[in-house]
Parts: structure tokens; sequence; C-alpha cells
């Protein structure tokens, strides 16, 4: 059985890192912040951009770097924006792509990579949107 959720491209959108300092002195704690965007494109379709931005930490202490992923993932659907369980799912499958450029990015710096965690991000969009609510 195919899945009605159809994967048509994915893409790069943004690659930035920055070295900030390689000297480390003391623990760090990054907190990766997410965000997600829908654009409708009609006809069935849409893209979901990911993000993911690593800029300070929630103390504002410097990092060692500053990075930031973005990757468009192109999706075709009939009546897509009749289930929101779709988005979710796009989202889903844009994740690991996310992941996966991300420390591809960071190893091949002078520090070790940094690997974003596996989670289940289409639950922190979820409650990002009840929390403001």
């Amino acid at each position: 059985m195919s899945s009605l959720l159809k994967l048509e491209n994915i893409y790069n959108q943004e690659l930035y890192y920055k070295l900030v300092k390689t000297n480390i002195e003391e623990d760090i704690v990054i907190n990766p912040e997410f965000t997600r965007e829908i654009i409708d494109r009609g006809n069935d379709s849409f893209e979901v951009l990911l993000e993911v931005k690593i800029i300070k930490n929630q103390q504002n202490k410097i990092i060692p770097f500053e990075v930031k992923v973005s990757v468009i993932g192109q999706f075709k659907l009939n009546e897509w924006k009749k289930n929101t369980n779709y988005i979710d799912n796009a989202t889903a499958i844009l994740y690991p792509y996310l992941r996966s450029k991300l420390a591809e990015l960071t190893m091949n710096h002078p520090l070790p990579p940094y690997v974003l965690p596996i989670i289940n991000i289409a639950s922190f969009f979820n409650k990002e949107i009840n929390k403001d609510k």
C-alpha cells in the first residue's frame, strides 16, 4: 500500500556555520531553536520549511559556534489542507534530513560534531502551538 503523502523533492535552503571560539573552558548547554513554515503551492502541493538555529544558549553565554540549517521538502497530497496530520507527517519526514545536514556541517570543523537528538518534531511544534493559545 502506498502512502497518500508524496515527497517530491527536498533541498537545502541555507547552510551556515561560524566558528566563534575553539577553547572551551566550561560545560556548554546548547539549545537549538526550531521553526517550521508551511507554504501552499496550489494544485494539491505544499512545501514545509524546517529550520534549526543555534546562536546562543538560554543564559546568553557564547557558545563555540553558530549554525543555521534550513531544508525544504516539496510534497503532494490531494486536499492536504483538510487534514493537518499530513503536515505533521511531512515535518517528521524532513527531520532526519535536517539532523543529518547539521551533523555533516559541524563535523568538518575543529570542534566535535553536534548531532540533534532524536525527537518527535511534530509533537514539538504541536506543543508550541498549544502554548501560544
